[in-house]
């Protein structure tokens, strides 16, 4: 009869089994996970410190988290768990080895909107070549050989020797995120560029705590009077060089973005100095960001390019072609922001090798930093002359993001006095909160309203192109699924956005075809710059504005996940690696099958910039 202290016994066993595999597999996925290495440039022996650590370190934590779970059924029969536990780290490895195969291919890492279309359309839309498949099935078999092996060697295995094993990935991981948090608040490339090669790896960041500490100078530690690093990056951005002409009446460029700015604020009641402005201007009504986050936003409008791509262009310091040569061209700028160009990190991204940019705007209150940054650009147009360069100008409004109207400024009511957001449900009344935002919009648009008379009154908006727009929306629950704000879901509330475009010599006009931020470089670069003769699809995944093609993808960025936005549906897809498919009222739309032409074009603008 089966006793207590059989099933303790049993228990124990198990339990003591299951920590010495966990252990004893490591080297397994060591082994798999030597195939990221080719693209992980060394260049020094700092760099190579790091890589050790961070590689033992990260990659022996997969073997544990995926065996953790099985403390849960330590009572299974011996025979029956280690089968069970087998089977488990077999999985991880296969899909470890899955994911080496599509980063090689790729240079993303696998998720299931991936997997979906592997097994659905299959050869439609991915080309593997017969060595591939050798190598795939030959993984799996070895696989299968080694974890037998090695769930005979945890057997005799002592168990101080894993508790010394468990403390060295203890202390190796550690102190690859101190070496990883350092090097991000002191712009080492070296050390951040290598962080988007591990699957499931994010980096500890701490700039804010180095600098509140004076220990770094972020001014000092920028780098663009340095070149850009040329080995290891995984970039080949633009994939070719770029021809450009230039120009020797080339227009000032002056973009304004206001955060958080629904396309349909733009009204005569909320935005009356931006809605005169449109009905003298190139309205694109039917106008998507590339993200519902600012980082996403801002990185889509600068690059063209999917937020995937941010980890890269990160880690490297690289530009946007679009910036760079507005600078190879002479073009003065002027980058002024009520946010911080920190956080998001576009000091070293869209704004990287733009020298002596402002990293922070003093002032109390978002408000009044934008009134700084509007009192700021008004100095800068004054102090101009006709023989000056042309400009390239970037005004960033927050006060609307931030729901923060000056305290004195004309309210519409009814109107929310204190902001509590744990008072936002599905049966809370949007309008007084509406009316907050309304308010911002009204203040912030005074201070654009300013901008465009004064460049009117000086005579600059006849040799000006002048682009308004937002990095993303704002949802007020719009689709009664209780979401407020932004960067939760792909909605067109979240996504749709003004874009106000003021060309000297084209006549006024409203333009309803569906067009992103994506467009924003290929339309500066071509029409302003003069690099027609590269192809748009060299550097960018958008179009010209003024091109009435279909865009078919849209693909959308958030703060970790993405979304392919198509005609009629969303394809999300998460952090973790799953995905849904949804309708654009957001429910789920299981049955929705992406045609494969449509999965290749996706696959095709998240990898088409990676070597």
């Amino acid at each position: 009869m089966w006793s207590y202290e059989q099933d303790s016994a049993v228990a124990r066993s198990n339990a003591a089994w299951l920590f010495r595999f966990s252990v004893a597999v490591m080297p397994l996925v060591w082994l798999v996970g030597l195939r990221y290495l080719p693209w992980i440039s060394v260049d020094d022996g700092f760099v190579l410190v790091y890589l050790v650590m961070l590689y033992v370190g990260h990659f022996s934590l997969f073997p544990t988290l995926v065996l953790l779970p099985m403390f849960l059924f330590v009572w299974l029969p011996g025979h029956l768990f280690r089968v069970i536990s087998g089977v488990l780290v077999a999985l991880l490895l296969v899909t470890l080895l899955a994911d080496t195969v599509v980063y090689d291919l790729y240079r993303f890492h696998i998720n299931t909107f991936v997997l979906e279309m592997l097994l659905l359309s299959g050869s439609d839309t991915f080309e593997f070549s017969w060595q591939v498949y050798l190598m795939g099935f030959g993984g799996i078999a070895l696989i299968i050989a080694a974890i037998v092996l090695m769930e005979r060697l945890a057997k005799p295995m002592s168990s101080w020797l894993g508790k010394v094993a468990l403390a060295v990935v203890f202390i190796f991981l550690s102190g690859a995120h101190a070496i990883h948090a350092w090097s991000d608040a002191a712009y080492d490339t070296r050390i951040t560029s290598i962080t988007r090669h591990i699957p499931l790896y994010f980096g500890t960041t701490s700039k804010r705590f180095f600098v509140s500490r004076g220990w770094v100078d972020p001014q000092k530690n920028r780098i663009f009077d340095q070149p850009l690093p040329a080995d290891g990056l995984t970039l080949r951005y633009p994939l070719e060089p770029m021809r450009c002409t230039g120009s020797d009446a080339s227009p000032n460029v002056l973009i304004i973005l206001v955060d958080a700015l629904r396309a349909d604020t733009v009204t005569q009641q909320w935005a009356p100095n931006l809605t005169d402005f449109r009905q003298r201007a190139t309205d694109f009504s039917n106008h998507f960001s590339g993200g519902n986050s600012t980082l996403a936003g801002v990185f889509s409008l600068f690059y063209g390019l999917p937020s995937n791509y941010w980890e890269a262009f990160y880690g490297a310091q690289h530009p946007p072609v679009l910036v760079e040569h507005m600078m190879l061209q002479g073009y003065q700028t002027q980058i002024l922001s009520s946010a911080t160009l920190v956080s998001p990190a576009f000091d070293r991204t869209v704004f990287a090798r733009v020298p002596d940019i402002r990293l922070r705007t003093p002032g109390a209150s978002m408000a009044a930093k934008d009134q700084r940054i509007t009192d700021d650009w008004l100095a800068f147009t004054a102090a101009r002359d006709d023989s000056a360069a042309p400009f390239f100008g970037f005004i960033f409004y927050s006060a609307v993001h931030a729901y923060e109207p000056p305290s004195e400024y004309p309210r519409f009511e009814p109107y929310w006095q204190e902001i509590n957001h744990l008072e936002l449900s599905d049966g809370f009344d949007p309008e007084p909160y509406l009316n907050v935002y309304r308010t911002a919009t009204h203040y912030v648009d005074s201070l654009v309203g300013k901008v465009l008379d004064d460049l009117q009154q000086r005579g600059l908006l006849d040799n000006t192109v002048v682009m308004i727009s937002s990095d993303h929306g704002e949802e007020f629950n719009d689709n009664g699924l209780g979401f407020w704000g932004h960067g939760s879901n792909f909605s067109d509330v979240q996504l749709h956005v003004p874009m106000i475009v003021h060309w000297p010599q084209r006549a006024p006009q409203t333009i309803g075809y569906r067009t992103s931020h994506h467009d924003v470089p290929v339309t500066l670069l071509q029409e302003v710059l003069g690099c027609a003769q590269t192809p748009a699809d060299h550097y960018a995944v958008g179009q010209n504005l003024f091109d009435p093609r279909p865009r078919d993808v849209l693909i959308a960025g958030s703060y970790a996940s993405y979304a392919a936005v198509l005609d009629e549906h969303i394809v999300v897809s998460y952090p973790g690696g799953s995905h849904d498919v949804l309708d654009k009222k957001l429910r789920k739309a299981s049955d929705a099958v992406v045609p494969p032409e449509i999965s290749r074009s996706i696959l095709a603008q998240l990898s088409r910039f990676y070597r």
